[in-house]
């Protein structure tokens, strides 16, 4: 069994987060960010890392820079590593 990587888990929740505190579903992300609801789910669950090209359309419907979601989600993996 292969684990996942902190960084993708990290930036996945970073987006969920970032959804939920602004009030948006992540089906309705999908759909504004033009985007499948699986990718999404994909990202968000830590099973894969978006694309530049999804993160930016993420980003966007997000009103975040693309930018702020990585340092988000570097600052958050360098936390959870701590833990360890």
């Amino acid at each position: 069994m292969t684990s996942k990587d902190p960084r993708t888990l990290a930036l996945g929740a970073v987006i969920r987060d970032a959804a939920e505190d602004q009030g948006i579903t992540l089906t309705d992300l999908a759909k504004q960010a033009g985007i499948s609801r699986a990718t999404l789910y994909n990202w968000t669950d830590g099973n894969s890392a978006p694309t530049l090209v999804g993160l930016t359309r993420v980003a966007d419907v997000l009103r975040i820079e693309p930018s702020e979601l990585l340092h988000r989600g570097e600052d958050r993996a360098r936390g959870s590593q701590r833990q360890v």
